[in-house]
């Protein structure tokens, strides 16, 4: 299934906006307003995009989208479940998690902490 994923920047002041929609069709998904900036990057079959929103200068977070649904993901969540102690390190001031590509389709890599299974 072809996905086309829109990134608009009206203006310096103006929020940024992502916009999903399904191959040939007109209709568009608003994903969600961002403050800043976004890395965005697709998995390898496809199925998964992840963002990287830079939402301020001291925070950073990262979301696994499916774009059939839209659910999103929160990789904090994940990770504090996994490692409660690291909950104090994602609500502090210059928090960054961040994925920097996928391993695979069910695998990123981040950039402070290594590998995460996400599906």
């Amino acid at each position: 299934m072809l996905w086309i994923l829109t990134f608009k920047f009206p203006d310096p002041t103006a929020a940024r906006k992502l916009w999903i929609q399904q191959g040939a069709s007109s209709q568009r998904t608003l994903i969600g307003n961002f403050d800043r900036s976004l890395e965005i990057s697709w998995a390898p079959d496809s199925r998964h995009f992840f963002v990287n929103d830079a939402s301020g200068s001291g925070e950073t977070r990262s979301y696994v989208f499916d774009p059939v649904t839209l659910k999103a993901t929160d990789l904090s969540e994940i990770v504090a479940k996994a490692a409660p102690e690291a909950a104090d390190y994602l609500g502090a001031d210059h928090s960054y998690l961040e994925i920097t590509h996928w391993i695979n389709s069910h695998e990123v890599f981040t950039s402070n902490l290594n590998l995460l299974l996400i599906t």
